[in-house]
């Protein structure tokens, strides 16, 4: 994902986060990069049990 606005997400009081990465396994590198997540009701980003996650140059605001 990269140069995107994702807003009014997430759901609260679950792991439902705007940007969710579960179980990402690969040997290629998934990414978000240069991208906005504005206002959600609960968590911005989760990673859980995954490797090779990239974040680079993003802005998570008005989240947990």
């Amino acid at each position: 994902m990269d140069s995107v606005q994702v807003y009014n997400c997430s759901q609260k009081d679950t792991f439902h986060s705007a940007v969710r990465f579960e179980g990402a396994l690969g040997a290629q590198a998934s990414s978000v990069t240069n991208s906005v997540v504005v206002h959600g009701h609960d968590w911005g980003l989760s990673v859980i049990q995954s490797n090779n996650i990239v974040l680079k140059n993003n802005a998570f605001i008005g989240f947990r």
